[in-house]
C-alpha cells in the first residue's frame, strides 16, 4: 500500500505543531463510512478537543450532505488535525491499513522533527554536480574530493551527511571553487601552414642539420690538422682552410677519394703546412 498523505507544519490552538486534513486521513484509512459523521463521531467517542487536538480551518461549498439527504446542499466543515490525533485515529480502526498509517505517521515525525536526518541520492544531486565542477578545475581525483568533504564535516561516508548540514555542505564546495584561478580560455588551434611555409621549414631543418654535421666534421678534421702544433699565429689561417677543404670535400667526393687511409693524414699535414708558408 502506497500512502500519499502530506504532513504540514501549523498551528492548533496557537501552539505550533505537525498537522494533517482529516479528508485526507479518512481516505487514506480507507473508511466506509461518509466523512462528516466519522469525524464526528470520533471526536465524541474519543474526547478530542477543539483548540488543542483540531481546529475546524474552513467551509467550502459541498455536495449534498451524504448524512441527511432531506436537507439538499450543506457547507461542509473542513479540520485539520494534529499528527498525534492522526494516529490515535488510525489507531483505533484497528486493522492493517490503520497500523500501515499510524507508522507512516511515526516515520513522517521522525523525519521532519530530526534535524540530523540522513541526506539521500537524490537531495545531494546539486551537491555531487559542484563536487564534479570542483574536482575539474583543482584537477584533484573526484574521490579526493569526496573526502576532503567527508573530512571537513567529520563523516566516514557522505551517505552520513545530515539534511540539516546540505546547504552548508554546497556553500563550502562552492567557496572552493570560488578560490581557485580563474579558467584560462582555451588556446585557438595554429593555422595550416600552406605548402610554401612547410617547403620552407624543411629547408631550414636541412640547413640546420647540415650546419651541426659540419661543425662536427669541422672539429674532426682540426684535431688532424694540428693547428696549435705551428702556433697561434696560424691558428685561425689554418681553421678556414681546414673548413674551406671539407666543404669541397662535401660537394666533390671525388676530391677525398683520390686518397687513401695512409695518403689522407699526410694532406692534413701539407694542408697545414701551405697555409703556414703562405703566411711567411
Amino acid at each position: 500500500m502506497s500512502i500519499a498523505l502530506p504532513i504540514t507544519s501549523g498551528t492548533i490552538g496557537n501552539l505550533a505543531q505537525l498537522t494533517v486534513d482529516a479528508r485526507a486521513l479518512h481516505q487514506a484509512l480507507e473508511v466506509k463510512r461518509d466523512f462528516s459523521n466519522w469525524i464526528k463521531a470520533r471526536i465524541t467517542k474519543y474526547g478530542f478537543i477543539e483548540g488543542e487536538d483540531y481546529e475546524k480551518n474552513s467551509m467550502i461549498p459541498s455536495s449534498p450532505n451524504l448524512a441527511n439527504r432531506k436537507t439538499g446542499f450543506k457547507t461542509a466543515i473542513e479540520y485539520r488535525l494534529s499528527v498525534n490525533m492522526g494516529k490515535e485515529l488510525a489507531m483505533v480502526e484497528n486493522n492493517e491499513c490503520g497500523r500501515m498509517v499510524r507508522r507512516y505517521f511515526i516515520e513522517c515525525e521522525r523525519r521532519l522533527m530530526n534535524p540530523d536526518t540522513p541526506t539521500t541520492v537524490v537531495n545531494r544531486k546539486p551537491l555531487d554536480k559542484l563536487v564534479k565542477v570542483w574536482a575539474v578545475r583543482a584537477a584533484i581525483p573526484y574521490q579526493q574530493a569526496w573526502t576532503m568533504l567527508d573530512s571537513h564535516f567529520c563523516l566516514t561516508d557522505i551517505k552520513d551527511l545530515p539534511l540539516s548540514k546540505l546547504q552548508e555542505a554546497i556553500a563550502w564546495v562552492q567557496a572552493r571553487i570560488d578560490a581557485l584561478p580563474p579558467e584560462q580560455p582555451k588556446a585557438l588551434p595554429a593555422p595550416k601552414k600552406d605548402k610554401y611555409e612547410l617547403f620552407i621549414e624543411k629547408l631550414e631543418n636541412v640547413r640546420q642539420r647540415r650546419e651541426k654535421e659540419m661543425i662536427d666534421l669541422m672539429s674532426e678534421a682540426l684535431v688532424l690538422t694540428q693547428p696549435l702544433k705551428w702556433g697561434l699565429d696560424y691558428w685561425h689561417p689554418i681553421c678556414y682552410a681546414t673548413r674551406k677543404w671539407v666543404e669541397e670535400a662535401i660537394n666533390s667526393p671525388s676530391k677525398v677519394g683520390a686518397f687513401g687511409d695512409k695518403e689522407l693524414p699526410i694532406m692534413f699535414g701539407k694542408l697545414a703546412d701551405s697555409v703556414r708558408f703562405a703566411a711567411e
